[in-house]
């Protein structure tokens, strides 16, 4: 995507961390207040280096979920189950069907790529960014500061 920068807010992470992504709110709102030892960066980054994914969809693949493409999919997919005689989708991971059926489990993981599917005017939008340059740094949020000032 191409246009103006992404104000972005992110919390700074611990060295140890820093071979992961930083996690990127694009509400100031959305934004939680800095912990002792720790700072927000408030940042314009490129749109273009943003990874963009729906933080509503994300709790489906933190929990091992199907994640459904449309209201029809998720009836399908349910339909699905019982046809085969499953009670739930959430065993296929852990739980009484963990591993037994690693083509159940394909099918999940393939439905997380809609994570990525996303709304540029979703209230659940966040982002990702793999680097913080010094120069896209416009403010530092320190404990006892506010993000939205």
């Amino acid at each position: 995507m191409t246009g103006s920068p992404a104000r972005l807010q992110s919390s700074c992470l611990s060295p140890i961390m820093r071979s992961f992504p930083y996690g990127a709110q694009l509400r100031p709102a959305a934004v939680c207040p800095p912990e002792p030892g720790t700072v927000v960066y408030v940042v314009d980054i490129p749109k273009e280096k943003v990874i963009y994914f729906d933080d509503g969809k994300w709790d489906y693949v933190l929990n091992h979920h199907y994640l459904p493409a449309s209201p029809d999919d998720e009836k399908a997919y349910k339909k699905h189950l019982a046809d085969c005689g499953f009670t739930n989708g959430f065993e296929f991971f852990e739980g009484r069907y963990a591993n037994k059926f690693p083509h159940e489990m394909r099918r999940i993981e393939e439905s997380w790529s809609r994570v990525f599917d996303v709304n540029m005017a979703s209230p659940t939008l966040c982002g990702n960014i793999w680097e913080i340059p010094k120069e896209n740094i416009v403010r530092i949020v320190r404990p006892g500061e506010r993000a939205t000032e």
